[in-house]
């Protein structure tokens, strides 16, 4: 399999998850379907986390490509360090637990365009 094909999936994973938190944040109204939904929420994001780790090595060449998911890696623990803190400041000044989901989701939809912007760099694409 080419490392497009895997780009693809990345896309579409991201997409539907997009998709699966604008639908979760009304639907908690309803436990049984929000538990659902979450469930399948969780199992999307998971997927996208998945697909991230598979085409990153392909993003770099080989002589620097530990070096390169190393520092993909770091940047991604960089942002689960801030998000905690970001979500309590945005709440503190009065944002509302459904607006931060839709600006989850408006993150994610920026995540589809920067997959869709990966080349790979080097000549061994197979994963």
């Amino acid at each position: 399999m080419s490392a497009g094909c895997f780009d693809y999936v990345l896309m579409a994973f991201t997409l539907l998850s997009t998709v699966a938190i604008c639908v979760f944040v009304p639907a908690t109204a309803i436990l049984s379907v929000a538990l659902i939904l979450a469930i399948l929420l969780g199992a999307l994001i998971n997927g996208c986390i998945a697909g991230l780790y598979t085409i990153n090595p392909t993003l770099y060449r080989t002589e620097f490509r530990s070096t390169g998911v190393s520092m993909a890696i770091g940047v991604g623990r960089l942002g689960s360090i801030i998000s905690p803190w970001l979500v309590g400041t945005l709440l503190d000044e009065g944002w509302q637990k459904n607006q931060l989901y839709f600006g989850a989701a408006i993150v994610l939809l920026f995540a589809v365009v920067g997959i869709s912007l990966l080349k790979p760099q080097n000549s061994d694409n197979q994963v």
